[in-house]
Formats: C-alpha cells, sequence, structure tokens
C-alpha cells in the first residue's frame, strides 16, 4: 500500500500458503496455512502465520443448503498462530476443548448456546489462556485469563481476572 504523505505509513504485504473449503449437506470443513508478510517502510518487517481447521457440523435432522440461513449446529476450532515485528513476538494455541454450540432458533444476536474457546500462549509476559465460555442463548460469554501457578504438591489453575 502507497500514497499516504507519511512514508511510515507506506508498506508492501505478501500473502503466501493455501486455505481449503470442503461443505457438504452434513457439514463444512476448513483448513488454512498462511504465512502473511507486511514490509513497512523504515520500520520492522512484521510476520503472521496462522495454521488451522475448523469444522462446523450441523444437528441431526439438519443440512446446510448453500444460500440459506445456517442451521443448528457445533462448531471446533483446532490452530495456532504467532506474530514477529523485530524482537517482538507472540504464539498461541487456539482450541475448542468443548464444541460452540450455534442455536439457529435464539431470537438473540448472541446465538451460542454452549461451549469453550481457549486461546494458550504468552500474554504480556505471563503464560497461561484465555478461556471464553458460552452458556446460554443471548447471554454474552465469560472471558478469563488462567495463569497456572504451583502450590506444594499440586498444580492449579485460577483465574486472574474474569470479564462479564
Amino acid at each position: 500500500f502507497t500514497g499516504s504523505p507519511v512514508a511510515a505509513r507506506n508498506y508492501s504485504v505478501a500473502r503466501t500458503g493455501t486455505r481449503n473449503v470442503s461443505q457438504s449437506g452434513a457439514g463444512v470443513v476448513a483448513a488454512s496455512n498462511l504465512v502473511i508478510t507486511r514490509d513497512f517502510a523504515g520500520g520492522d518487517v512484521t510476520i503472521i502465520q496462522k495454521n488451522w481447521a475448523s469444522t462446523y457440523m450441523p444437528d441431526t435432522g439438519n443440512a446446510l443448503i448453500g444460500g440459506q440461513a445456517l442451521p443448528s449446529g457445533s462448531f471446533r476450532l483446532n490452530g495456532s498462530i504467532s506474530w514477529t515485528r523485530g524482537a517482538e513476538s507472540f504464539s498461541m494455541d487456539v482450541t475448542t476443548p468443548i464444541a460452540m454450540v450455534y442455536l439457529a432458533s435464539c431470537p438473540s444476536a448472541q446465538r451460542l448456546t454452549a461451549g469453550e474457546l481457549r486461546a494458550d500462549g504468552r500474554f504480556n509476559g505471563r503464560d497461561g489462556y484465555l478461556r471464553i465460555r458460552w452458556t446460554a442463548c443471548g447471554v454474552e460469554p465469560t472471558v478469563e485469563f488462567i495463569a497456572p501457578y504451583a502450590t506444594v504438591g499440586s498444580s492449579l489453575a485460577s483465574p486472574d481476572f474474569i470479564i462479564r
């Protein structure tokens, strides 16, 4: 991208990798293996790597039909993402230990009714994971950062903060 009167805002971007999607009435499977490189004029190069696989499976009796609303079903995600710029970097693994459940008949904009998404990594210099849990139609998810800590004879996890 060029054209900004401020040279530091001009950059080039290269995207390499693959994205694959397979759909049938029984569900969707998607895989992504991408590398995005941004080179800012007069600055550090930024590299983002994303590798993940996801599935959406409609509930029994429902089917995915192109051009129609998404039917009730469950979503799973598994993968990793990393970001590097100069000496700065972070990476995290993203999983759904409990499938995220979508309820098409929910009258709320928040149609996820169950499930858990985790992003494991190092955040602000601390190891741990971000946990997002959905519990019911129309209810915003709970967001927690869990930093493991050790006690005598055991290893426990305790929420460091909770966002409601």
